[in-house]
């Protein structure tokens, strides 16, 4: 993460064009994760950087909104490390992402029941940036609701009154 010595004046267009092509060798595993074969540390380091970097120049990282969703679920679906190194590219991820300004990913739990009924019409979710911290506001709208069985209900793109987002510790 050396990025921070640079001069924000140096024309780092060639960095950034490495980048790209970067994003085009990672593999995409079932159309969740996005990773680099060599596995988790050279992803999270990745995300580190890239996201560093960005943040040094002044520019959005070349990637897709799919693309940082499949790269967060990557670097964040691992419970145990095999390594130290693992766990470092992890926190640098974690850390860059929750710092930079241009994409705040969050982790959604539910707070709560997870089932909507009759009897609980209401679920509750906890909001978080990628280290547990709670987010000061946030506005929430449901795109769609798919239950796992087809006799259950489906709704598609309308606000839900039954959403309320709970954001602190």
């Amino acid at each position: 993460m050396t990025v921070s010595f640079l001069s924000q004046q140096a024309d780092l267009s060639g960095i950034v064009e490495e980048i790209e092509d970067l994003v085009a060798r990672l593999d995409d595993l079932r159309e969740v994760y996005l990773q680099f074969e060599e596995g988790l540390e050279a992803t999270a380091l990745f995300v580190a950087a890239t996201y560093t970097l960005s943040d040094h120049v002044g520019m959005e990282p070349p990637l897709k909104e799919y693309q940082i969703v499949h790269l967060v679920n990557a670097v964040f679906s691992k419970k145990n490390f095999e390594n130290l190194a693992e766990a470092f590219g992890v926190a640098c991820a974690a850390a860059a992402l929750s710092q930079n300004n241009y994409h705040l990913p969050l982790i959604v739990v539910s707070d709560g029941p997870a089932v909507v009924s009759h009897k609980h019409p209401i679920l509750r979710l906890r909001v978080t940036d990628v280290l547990s911290q709670p987010l000061t506001q946030a506005n929430c709208s449901m795109q769609s609701l798919q239950p796992p069985k087809p006799q259950f209900f489906n709704r598609q793109h309308s606000p839900h009154q039954g959403i309320s987002l709970n954001s602190t510790s």
